[in-house]
């Protein structure tokens, strides 16, 4: 109904009442548009609607679109995967369990958060160990799946630095 009525706006007034920005086609990438995709993506679409759904669930299919270099390096390490934008991205890595929890006499080490039930699914005290890492030494970051955009010309560094 929104984009029947948006399209009929369009024609008879020569601009739809809705700001339509964020229905552009092209913030869309090409694997968006495979048949395919859009039947497999169209069917869970469908279960989503008529099931509870984990917010954190990923999406199991279609799956394994666009990989990174590092894939295979990743899974190495134990990575779970979730998709974003058709992307395998790691949201943590078995590699980095952390070590057993410490005596609570004792009170030596970190120790990580606990969850149980649902706020567990989807879910592993190995993020915050990662996290902390990344707040407090080094870690790598696989930049491959987030959008670079080049900005060039006269006047580039000025719009860049006043964050339009």
């Amino acid at each position: 109904m929104g984009a029947a009525r948006a399209v009929a706006e369009w024609m008879v007034e020569g601009e739809p009442q809705l700001d339509l920005r964020e229905e552009d086609l092209n913030r869309f990438y090409p694997h968006a548009f495979t048949r395919s995709y859009l039947r497999t993506r169209g069917a869970q679409n469908y279960r989503e609607v008529y099931d509870i759904i984990h917010p954190l669930q990923p999406m199991e299919t279609p799956r394994r679109l666009r990989l990174t270099p590092f894939y295979e390096r990743e899974q190495a390490l134990g990575a779970m995967f979730l998709e974003g934008a058709g992307w395998e991205r790691p949201q943590w890595y078995e590699a980095n369990t952390p070590p057993p929890r410490p005596s609570p006499t004792r009170g030596e080490g970190d120790v990580a958060p606990q969850r149980s039930g649902w706020a567990a699914r989807f879910w592993s005290p190995i993020q915050a160990i990662e996290h902390r890492a990344a707040r407090e030494r080094v870690v790598l970051f696989d930049a491959t799946p987030f959008v670079k955009i080049e900005v060039t010309g006269r006047g580039a560094l000025v719009y860049i630095r006043s964050g339009r």
